[in-house]
């Protein structure tokens, strides 16, 4: 074999590796691309949570301390699965009537930075049995599954705090509210800022 012959076998030998090289590397850099914005939409859409705990002030109260408000947190599935809440369903007559969900009040500690927690239902005695229910949100509607006068029953005018619901009683929560001031008492308000500071 000729001089020659041999240097075109080798260029071929080599040439073609190459080309092939430089196809799976375009290949790889267009299905990154592809798979990289799904896994990266993918985790956006994870990261947008669509069932929220949304409080608000529903007014003064009819009976009771005049610098005290009534405050709600409904629960807003947008979601496609439903939730399912475990309750507690008062039996009705003396006892009283209605459901009570496990639902807590957080106040922020502007000192420690750290959201302080209070069970706000403690309705019966330990040593009883209470009779629990399990209540289901469906997708695309709500329920209020909280409540409270404020300052009358927890905390000062002027505290920043928001809501938390677990799923049970005595599970950690699964959904926080929007954090909001309570209004009233003699405590002077954050001013215009608000609880802005307060940390989700």
């Amino acid at each position: 074999m000729s001089l020659r012959a041999r240097i075109t076998r080798l260029r071929a030998m080599w040439i073609i590796p190459i080309e092939n090289v430089s196809l799976m590397v375009s290949l790889s850099l267009l299905l990154l691309s592809i798979f990289g914005f799904a896994g990266e939409r993918k985790r956006l859409v994870h990261q947008e949570n669509p069932v929220t705990l949304i409080a608000s002030e529903t007014g003064a109260a009819r009976f009771g301390p005049p610098s005290s408000r009534w405050y709600t947190a409904v629960l807003v599935n947008g979601g496609k699965e439903p939730i399912r809440l475990n309750a507690i369903q008062m039996p009705g007559g003396y006892s009283g009537d209605g459901r009570f969900f496990p639902c807590y009040l957080q106040l922020w500690d502007k000192k420690n930075a750290r959201w302080m927690t209070h069970r706000l239902y403690d309705f019966y005695p330990p040593q009883s049995t209470p009779h629990i229910v399990q209540v289901e949100v469906s997708p695309g509607t709500k329920l209020e599954v909280c409540n409270g006068l404020y300052p009358s029953q927890l905390g000062h005018g002027g505290d920043c705090v928001r809501f938390a619901l677990s799923a049970e009683r005595g599970q950690e929560p699964l959904f926080f509210s929007n954090t909001f001031e309570v209004i009233g008492g003699k405590k002077r308000s954050h001013g215009v800022d608000g609880c802005m500071g307060a940390s989700r």
